[in-house]
């Protein structure tokens, strides 16, 4: 075959540590810390050609924080080529 196409689909689920971080600034403390448990989904693929030595792949994901449903989100994409010897 001299091309193929190849999909995937994840789930992603997690949980952060509970510290944080803080710092003091002259005096004023901040601090920011993630919710702890989060859950995502993601939908990525790949595009193939002579007999799988060249492909061009991608990924797209979509995380939330589930305690504050769309109050804390993250969108990470990662594109590329890859080439075999």
């Amino acid at each position: 075959m001299f091309w193929g196409v190849k999909s995937k689909a994840v789930g992603i689920d997690g949980q952060s540590l509970p510290n944080g971080t803080q710092v003091d600034v002259s005096g004023v403390g901040f601090a920011s810390r993630n919710d702890r448990l989060w859950g995502g989904v993601g939908l990525g693929g790949s595009f193939n050609l002579a007999d799988d030595k060249y492909s061009i792949y991608g990924e797209v994901s979509a995380n939330t924080s589930l305690q504050s449903f769309g109050d804390s989100y993250s969108i990470n994409g990662t594109v590329g080529l890859r080439v075999k010897w």
